[in-house]
């Protein structure tokens, strides 16, 4: 199936259902009501909330040592009475809507999208890094709007979400770069292997010099320690390694259509960010902004090669395998507790 017809067969999944709203709301809420013990930093934005003064924004801003995206609104959820449950509802409403719209705007196969959306754990990471969460959600999709073709309205809707992500968290400035650099560049299987050997290479040479940090610290420099060379990854990093270059793989064999090979791209750099992040762990945090597009990817490249159900069946069941191992050694997103008093 071509991706012309792929687009038309699937054309209706743009309209908005009552189970999108459904699935929209239930994942928004999930996230958005966890307790100050699910994740890893939601106890420090907590924290955080209570320190604020919305009576003077500027004290505020300047004080707090997160950037000024993520204090504006969090000044402005507190000045209207709300408490950090409704902070994270917001959150959660802007990081999973902005996923939701990237995958209806052009996903082939929605259901399946959302549903590794989630196996993927890429719903999962923005529980531990919930500024980060906001702006990778944003980043993809703003990516939407310019990764077919570039047309004006589309950059200026583009940069506006990047400015946006950026305020929440200033490395997607960084990686906007590399996807407008990168958004034409064509990948294939044979000459994926050698971007994944060469290229780790090269940019573990380049990350080991301090170059990288220094670029680092110039965004934010409390952002310095993502180049450091001492904090390496464990066994969990591998896991996440393997099985995304497994995937990525696997979506090229499939020879994605011309339309979709910017996201192969943008996957196969994420890879090249895991493999550093075995040796330096904060690199794995601009993975996430890059293996998001596997959820855009994958369900293009299994509708336009027409893949049997019982490959996608096992897909999903392989995903949800990693899902499990993700959940219990990563972020202390479980026992999962709620807000809500049943």
């Amino acid at each position: 199936m071509t991706k012309s017809a792929a687009n038309q067969a699937g054309a209706s999944t743009r309209r908005i259902t009552i189970m999108d709203l459904v699935t929209l709301l239930v994942l928004i809420i999930f996230a958005g009501t966890r307790s100050i013990f699910v994740g890893t930093d939601t106890s420090i934005y907590a924290v955080f909330f209570t320190r604020i003064d919305p009576g003077d924004w500027a004290l505020s801003i300047e004080a707090s040592p997160f950037e000024v995206g993520y204090t504006v609104l969090a000044l402005v959820v507190k000045m209207f009475g709300g408490n950090f449950t409704t902070l994270l509802l917001v959150a959660s409403t802007i990081t999973v809507g902005a996923a939701f719209w990237a995958i209806k705007r052009i996903a082939l196969d929605v259901p399946l999208a959302i549903l590794l959306y989630v196996l993927l754990a890429f719903y999962l990471t923005p529980m531990n890094l919930l500024r980060q969460g906001v702006a990778v959600s944003l980043v993809l999709l703003a990516s939407t709007f310019i990764i077919a073709r570039v047309r004006l309205r589309g950059l200026i809707v583009f940069l506006c979400l990047i400015g946006v992500a950026a305020s929440f968290h200033a490395t997607a400035v960084i990686v906007a770069v590399v996807i407008l650099l990168l958004r034409r560049v064509r990948i294939t299987f044979r000459n994926a292997l050698w971007i994944l050997t060469v290229g780790a290479a090269g940019v573990t040479a380049i990350w080991a010099s301090g170059w990288f940090s220094a670029v680092i610290a110039l965004v934010n420099p409390r952002y310095e320690i993502y180049g450091d060379i001492q904090a390496t990854g464990g066994l969990g990093s591998y896991l996440i390694l393997g099985f995304t270059i497994v995937l990525a793989l696997w979506a090229l064999v499939l020879r994605p259509a011309r339309e979709d090979a910017p996201l192969a791209t943008l996957v196969l750099v994420g890879c090249i960010a895991l493999l550093l992040g075995t040796q330096f762990i904060y690199a794995v945090r601009f993975a996430d902004y890059f293996t998001i597009f596997l959820v855009l990817l994958l369900p293009n490249v299994l509708k336009t090669a027409e893949v049997a159900t019982g490959r996608r069946v096992f897909l999903v069941l392989v995903s949800a395998a990693y899902y499990i191992a993700y959940l219990s050694n990563f972020g202390d997103l479980v026992p999962y507790r709620s807000t809500i008093s049943l």
